[in-house]
């Protein structure tokens, strides 16, 4: 499962300021427009208020108001993949799944030393998820779904999960045995 939303808007405190603007329920219509990807020449307008005077409509164009106040950055993409075998299709599908998310959680059910065991319950080693989580560039990421029989050795899980993440060695995956 991959979730990735599309971008952030924040606004820029200090702009609205120099602007002579303030927050209020307009930024939400503002930021929907952005989201809805409307285009930049269209109108958009602000009611200011003016201290006791009545208050002034302000027509922006969206694209020159957003270059002002807003920062955008790209979204979040989250994975998570859990109850797999490590066969090379489903490495190679996981890998294309997973690639460059900020944040992969996988699971690691085993140790490297039982991946027989792993094959054979349809679950993926700590080796294996490290490998994946470098292969698919990931930022970061968490294991999980570890086998019973790791109850207070779950350290090395991790460590054999990190080593391979960090190798050096740019190992195929598709070669696995």
């Amino acid at each position: 499962l991959t979730l990735e939303e599309s971008f952030h808007v924040n606004i820029n405190r200090e702009a609205l300021k120099s602007l002579g603007l303030d927050t209020g329920p307009w930024l939400t219509a503002f930021k929907n427009e952005i989201y809805a990807g409307s285009p930049g020449d269209a109108d958009f307008f602000i009611t200011r208020e003016q201290g006791g005077a009545p208050p002034e409509k302000v027509r922006f164009s969206l694209g020159s108001l957003a270059q002002k106040i807003a920062i955008i950055t790209p979204g979040q993409k989250i994975t998570y993949i859990t109850d797999v075998i490590g066969s090379d299709e489903n490495l190679k599908k996981i890998i294309c799944l997973a690639m460059g998310s900020d944040h992969l959680f996988i699971e690691a059910a085993f140790l490297d030393q039982e991946s027989a065991i792993a094959k054979e319950k349809y679950h993926l080693t700590a080796a294996e998820a490290g490998s994946i989580a470098r292969e698919a560039a990931v930022k970061d990421f968490t294991l999980f779904h570890f086998s019973p029989r790791y109850n207070h050795r779950e350290a090395e899980i991790e460590n054999e999960a990190l080593e391979a993440y960090r190798s050096a060695l740019h190992q195929d995956l598709s070669d696995k045995p």
